[in-house]
């Protein structure tokens, strides 16, 4: 089940959230590096503060 075009910045926000799992469960590289990739899909005006606090947490993880 794939999600629909029009609904990017939640596609993001998944990606992001399995690189904040990846970290979690050890590979904090891994995870950093794949949860850093998902926003650069998504034209500048689609980033959120939710986005960024996410990404906050990937890297602290």
């Amino acid at each position: 089940m794939g999600l629909p075009a029009s609904l990017p910045r939640f596609a993001t926000y998944l990606q992001m959230h399995r690189g904040l799992m990846l970290a979690r469960s050890g590979d904090v590289v891994g995870g950093t590096a794949y949860a850093r990739a998902a926003p650069d899909a998504l034209p500048p005006e689609k980033h959120s503060l939710i986005l960024r606090l996410l990404m906050t947490g990937v890297e602290q993880s």
